[in-house]
């Protein structure tokens, strides 16, 4: 019998991932494509979704010389989260460059609606702190800024979406413009309580509700595709993860109680809380959604640090102390142990549990209190 593949996309900060799965789950080929990091003086990361979709295109094809067609029977995606996309909903074609997840330009209008009342609504309606951070707010500086989006808002032509969504619109030619909870409710315009967009928070953020895709299940089916052409036939997106959510999901963290930590560009410590919502969300932490499958909610607390990967990236782009990430782990061996100088690293702010946007990256030196001996 001929060997079935799931195709998984994994469509994050610094690359885009093609996987070929079995039925044993395991990992028959993978390759990536890296994509621009697009900074500018003021520290603000952009990425092109053309260069994105141009990378999938080159990705499926390589996918097509290692399988065939028929064997490929389905699609997954998993994806940076919080990162801003808008295209017309016409054409498909991006309005403007993405506002990445790590990018805090957005920071003057959060200092502009940060009274009181609105920040507690944003809390107990969203579960997530008010801030530059979360992609409401970047699409809220997307219809101040860019123009191309604001007329395609005035001309009902305009689509704003995470990742996951601007991927199934690509992959589907248009025909589907969906979401899932682990995805939605990051943008905080998502109403944690009801799994619904807030109506009051859109308002506030200049944002049309048209103008968002359906929040559907995470294992719902998202549309069909064939791989912009590439395929005979088309085969169904079945899954959409957020790719915090999708790593506790693949470590088999299902129970109360489960946690994972990942270190990629940026980091998450993710505990799973179960799958009745907390009474209230006063800590320093984000309540989000781990997934919703077949109409069941589960819910997680997290934090999040903007830079951890990333600085290995600043390290060999930026600084050219090393030329391969793989050296950091011989010289942190290697390191003087009696050296406490220490980076804070707060390249695009400082995150959980401090939630600094004007916090600005540093070296400092500590002397650490030494355990005491018993």
């Amino acid at each position: 019998m001929t060997e079935k593949y799931v195709l998984a996309i994994d469509q994050s900060t610094q690359g885009t991932k093609a996987i070929l799965v079995d039925h044993r789950n395991q990992i028959f080929w993978k390759n990536s494509l890296p994509h621009k990091q697009i900074i500018n003086e003021d520290g603000w990361v952009s990425h092109d979704l053309n260069e994105i979709r141009a990378n999938l295109i080159t990705l499926f094809k390589q996918v097509l010389k290692k399988v065939t067609a028929d064997q490929i029977e389905s699609l997954a995606i998993t994806n940076q989260r919080e990162s801003a996309a808008a295209w017309s909903r016409k054409t498909g074609e991006p309005l403007c460059r993405t506002i990445v997840w790590q990018d805090n330009r957005a920071e003057k209008l959060i200092n502009r609606i940060s009274y009181p009342e609105l920040t507690d609504k944003v809390k107990n309606s969203t579960g997530l702190a008010l801030s530059p951070y979360f992609t409401g707010a970047k699409w809220g500086w997307m219809l101040l800024n860019e123009p191309r989006v604001v007329q395609a808002q005035a001309n009902n032509d305009l689509c704003l979406g995470t990742m996951d969504t601007w991927l199934v619109f690509q992959l589907t030619n248009g025909q589907s413009f969906k979401t899932e909870p682990s995805n939605a409710c990051r943008t905080q315009l998502m109403n944690i309580k009801t799994g619904n967009w807030d109506q009051e928070l859109v308002v506030i953020f200049g944002i049309d509700i048209n103008d968002l895709p359906d929040i559907v299940d995470s294992n719902s089916n998202f549309g069909e595709t064939d791989l912009f052409g590439l395929l005979p036939h088309k085969i169904p997106i079945l899954s959409v993860l957020g790719d915090s959510q999708a790593a506790l999901f693949a470590h088999g963290c299902f129970e109360t109680g489960d946690f994972k930590v990942t270190f990629g560009t940026g980091s998450s410590v993710m505990l799973n809380i179960g799958k009745k919502l907390p009474n209230n969300f006063n800590n320093q932490l984000n309540t989000s959604l781990a997934w919703s499958i077949n109409g069941q909610k589960s819910y997680v607390l997290e934090g999040n640090i903007n830079y951890a990967g990333a600085c290995v990236t600043w390290l060999k782009d930026k600084l050219h102390l090393i030329q391969d990430p793989a050296e950091t782990a011989n010289l942190a061996l290697t390191a003087n142990p009696n050296d406490h100088t220490i980076l804070i690293p707060a390249f695009a702010d400082l995150g959980a549990p401090y939630w600094l946007p004007d916090m600005k990256a540093a070296f400092v030196n500590r002397q650490l209190p030494l355990a005491k001996k018993n």
